[in-house]
């Protein structure tokens, strides 16, 4: 399952972008990072108030709450 991040004004368009994708849960207890989520840890780590305002998306549309998808990564290895 692939994961995207949405800024506020972005369009499920953007997803495509290589900027938006969080990464890919493989299946195999490994989760592969994208570009993306360097701008997400580094919002995480710097407690930016733009957290509140973030979407995350899977590729089958579902969206999720930041504490959400960070529950999906649980247990998984981060591996980029």
């Amino acid at each position: 399952m692939t994961y995207f991040i949405l800024f506020p004004d972005d369009t499920v368009d953007v997803c495509k972008l290589d900027t938006n994708i969080l990464g890919e849960d493989t299946g195999f207890g490994t989760f592969w990072t994208g570009t993306g989520f360097k701008a997400f840890s580094k919002i995480i780590d710097e407690q930016h108030d733009i957290i509140n305002h973030i979407t995350i998306m899977d590729d089958k549309g579902k969206k999720y709450e930041v504490d959400q998808f960070l529950n999906c990564l649980n247990g998984l290895r981060i591996r980029q």
